[in-house]
């Protein structure tokens, strides 16, 4: 009888060891963690008909804001808004795509001609809004009249040039409020159309200033 009652317990014991295995097994999975799908931002630069000489505008780098759709107040048109970056609370959001640190003459990129400023691989999702840092040093090149940029920013009128006064915060960033979208493993092409003819203005005591009126174009 004493055997019979240890072949019991020796059979339970190895029943909930069995069980207790089995258990166990269902828990010892592991996830591998899915790395992020990229697509690539093209950006390039364009401008509307004027009538000056030339107008040069260095822009230092361009940032994108990832994140839900945003609005803002004043807009200067309905599908797109221009207005000086007042919010450095949220300077960890913005991502920088392109730095070409280079003066355009916004004159020559016009009738189908355009820079492209760069290309930066991006994470795919929706993004809110885009910001133009400008510069007010000038890259190395000459201009049109074979001399080097006496300003960051500015016309020719005459042969004669003239500084394009630009806000310090405008120098901080432009914001471009439009959305657009990046797909994985796709290109997606955005230009900048800076309309200088809208953008540029003299004032009464005769200096010249800028209120940027730039669209993105999606291609």
């Amino acid at each position: 009888m004493k055997k019979f009652y240890k072949l019991i317990g020796f059979l339970l014991a190895l029943t909930m060891i069995t069980l207790i295995s089995g258990c166990g097994g269902g828990s010892s999975s592991t996830s591998t963690a899915t790395a992020p799908s990229t697509g690539t931002l093209v950006l390039n630069l364009k401008d509307a008909p004027g009538d000056f000489q030339a107008v040069y505008v260095t822009i230092k780098e361009v940032q994108v804001h990832m994140g839900e759709d945003e609005t803002q107040e004043n807009s200067t048109t309905e599908e797109n808004s221009v207005a000086e970056d007042q919010d450095s609370a949220d300077s960890n959001a913005w991502i920088t795509v392109v730095s070409p640190n280079k003066t355009y003459d916004l004159l020559e990129l016009q009738n189908g001609v355009e820079a492209v400023l760069g290309e930066e691989d991006l994470t795919a999702g929706h993004y809110t809004q885009m910001r133009l840092v400008l510069d007010s040093e000038p890259d190395d090149s000459n201009n049109m009249l074979k001399e080097a940029h006496p300003f960051g920013n500015y016309v020719i009128i005459d042969g004669n040039y003239f500084e394009i006064i630009i806000p310090s915060s405008m120098q901080s960033g432009i914001k471009l409020i439009k959305g657009f979208d990046i797909e994985a493993d796709t290109t997606t092409e955005l230009t900048l159309d800076f309309d200088a003819e809208k953008s540029i203005f003299q004032t009464g005591n005769g200096q010249w200033k800028m209120n940027p009126t730039i669209t993105i174009i999606q291609e």
